[in-house]
């Protein structure tokens, strides 16, 4: 990571992940060291340092109930006490952030909204989106959704067999 962000330079993009985004849009990562930040804390530093920018894709399933303010104020700066795994904080996601819905309306020019999520027998991660748009913008949504419909993520060199 370290030399990564050492190569990174005004008009470069990195992609990072987050962890929860509340009803207006805000997104946060875990961390182990709230207030270090942890690899978040480096990269958004870097990126003010450098200028480039960061693009923070994040799924609608990843949608919390309340405002991220709220939890990280109710958190606090520290790492809890106590916890089931690897005790976190949350940090606020520092980047523009890119969502399903953002991704319909910047790749296909249509406005979308979520009508649920979740699903079994491997549909725990869908996502039912209504869309709008003209004839062309619809159709181009369509064909985008069809190309990514039942789409499973490559094996990774660490992934068991």
């Amino acid at each position: 990571m370290a030399q990564v962000l050492e190569e990174m330079k005004e008009g470069d993009v990195f992609i990072k992940g987050a962890n929860a985004m509340d009803p207006q849009g805000n997104v946060a990562v875990l961390t182990p060291s709230p207030k270090a930040g942890g690899t978040t804390g480096k990269i958004v530093k870097a990126a003010r340092d450098k200028k480039f920018t960061i693009i923070i894709p994040v799924g609608v399933e990843k949608l919390i109930p309340t405002d991220l303010s709220e939890v990280i104020s109710f958190i606090g700066q520290e790492t809890p006490d106590y916890a089931l795994g690897l005790p976190c904080g949350l940090m606020q996601g520092d980047g523009i952030k890119v969502d399903e819905r953002d991704a319909l309306r910047i790749l296909a020019g249509v406005e979308s909204v979520v009508g649920s999520c979740g699903g079994i027998d491997g549909a725990e991660g869908a996502v039912t989106l209504f869309f709008k748009g003209d004839d062309h913008a619809v159709a181009s949504a369509m064909e985008l959704l069809k190309g990514i419909k039942g789409a499973t993520l490559p094996k990774l060199a660490h992934d068991p067999v």
